[in-house]
This record gives structure tokens, sequence and C-alpha cells, in this order.
């Protein structure tokens, strides 16, 4: 974006002004020691928690900075994925795997971040759906829940995408409810063919990729304004 990150970060006195110096050098930090880009991993914890080391997703499922699975990082407690250092490090070196992972390149930036989102299976499931052109079910051959990748992709659209897909796909036509009871009227609870029409249209994947686009682009501006202050 043409200025030094590294300098920017370890100005003092902008640390001071902001109140998140020390989430924001555990960031720098990880990102240093990995070896990853730390403007994208500076972004991508703005889009999953908002510099919030102490957020909570899926009913407490995923925690910290990078919104990481304890599952997937023992021994670590899910209370120690709070602490912005341990979520940094541990985030950077995950988001190190995104790049060149069994044969397929994460070249973009929005790519890792619905890698980060959805997995491995899942994120190359969508991506392979968006460049053809078709729905995730067309291309969901070995999937035991198709419906769940698209529940997935809703979970992340915003509440206007979940309104707009509700009036066409919604089994109730009320639209002032939570944003779980319009997934559930849209995909129901489980793959019955009365939930086919919104996992067999391909708007949904389009709908779903742009918004992460969106989501890059938005916080590419984010990040750069807290840069500059």
């Amino acid at each position: 974006m043409g200025f030094n990150v590294t300098d920017v970060w370890t100005s003092s006195p902008m640390e001071k002004e902001m109140g998140k110096s020390d989430v924001l050098r555990a960031i720098r930090d990880a990102a240093s020691s990995s070896g990853v880009d730390p403007m994208e991993l500076m972004q991508l914890a703005q889009i999953e928690s908002n510099f919030d080391p102490q957020a909570r997703a899926g009913e407490g499922k995923y925690r910290g900075l990078l919104q990481l699975d304890p599952m997937n990082h023992p021994p670590y407690t899910e209370s120690a994925l709070e602490d912005p250092t341990i979520g940094a490090e541990l985030g950077a070196k995950e988001y190190k795997t995104y790049k060149k992972e069994k044969g397929w390149d994460f070249d973009q930036f929005y790519e890792k971040v619905i890698r980060h989102n959805q997995g491995r299976k899942g994120s190359r499931e969508i991506l392979n759906a968006y460049n053809d052109g078709v729905n995730v079910l067309s291309i969901q051959n070995t999937s035991d829940a198709p419906w769940n990748r698209t529940k997935k992709m809703l979970n992340n659209m915003t509440d206007k995408d979940l309104r707009d897909l509700a009036k066409e796909y919604s089994k109730d036509k009320d639209l002032n409810r939570s944003r779980e009871s319009l997934i559930e009227s849209m995909i129901g609870k489980g793959s019955d063919s009365s939930n086919l029409a919104i996992r067999s249209d391909p708007k949904v994947v389009k709908m779903y990729i742009n918004r992460q686009k969106k989501k890059v682009s938005d916080s590419s501006i984010e990040v750069d304004k807290i840069l500059k202050e």
C-alpha cells in the first residue's frame, strides 16, 4: 500500500494513541516469525474478530483474534486462544499453510480468507463452483451433507443478503426474524428434498464469494486507516 508497515507498527506514539498496541504487536511478531505477509494477517484479524482477542463465534467454538478452533490446536485450551500472543502465533502458522496446500494454490487473499472460513475441503468446493459458474451440489459428489456447505455460506453473508434470499427461498415470508431463523427457514435442518432449491442455485455461491471480496476490500481500507493514524 505504499508505506512501511514495520515503521508504523514500531512507532510508540501511534501505538499509544490507537490503544491496541499489544494486539498489533502480537500480530506483527507472529507474522514475522512465521514468514507471512503482516498486512494480510492483520486484515484477517480485522475480518475475523475486529482485533478483539476474546471474540467468540459458533456458540463459542471459535476463539480469539483469528477465530481458531481449539480442536485443531492441541494442547491449547479455549481460553489460551484468547491470549493475543498465542492466538496470533497459532493463526499465523495455520495461515502460512494456505499458500500451497496439497496441490491447491490459494494465490489471492480473498481465497485465503475463504480457506480460513470454510476449511480445506469446503473452500475448494466453493471456489470450484464459483470458477465453473455452478452450484455447490454439482461439485460436492462425495459429501454426505451438501446442505451444510450452503448453510455455512449463508452464515457468512450479511443480514441484507439473507433477507434478499429469504424473499425467494424462505418457507416463511416474515423477514423480521433472527439470522438463525431466516437461515433455517431456507435450508431446513437436513438434506431433505425441500431444501434443494437454494442448494441448486449458483447465485448463492456468487453472493458468498462477492461478500468475501467486499470484506477483504473493506478490511484493507480499515487496516490502512489504523496504520496511518
